[in-house]
């Protein structure tokens, strides 16, 4: 639950600065790492983290499992907005 909460905490900072940044630019001039699928990522990773932590409280190998789906899904190509 401690590790979930902190990717939490970790995952709405990095989206309050992503937020911020993705500000700075014209909608048709933004990089690739400012679009819709890493926002969409971020956000799965978000609720996912949500979710996880009272999962922890009910089943502790859940949690983790939920835990490794989002790092598994920022270890693949689709979470990688260049690929």
């Amino acid at each position: 639950a401690v590790y979930a909460a902190v990717m939490l905490v970790a995952g709405l900072v990095y989206g309050a600065l992503a937020a911020v940044v993705r500000a700075q630019y014209v909608a048709d001039e933004r990089p690739p790492g400012m679009g819709r699928r890493p926002l969409a990522i971020n956000i799965g990773a978000a609720v996912t983290y949500s979710l996880a932590i009272p999962a922890a409280y009910v089943s502790p190998v859940l949690s983790l499992a939920m835990n490794f789906a989002v790092s598994l899904v920022y270890m693949t190509r689709w979470a990688r907005p260049e690929a």
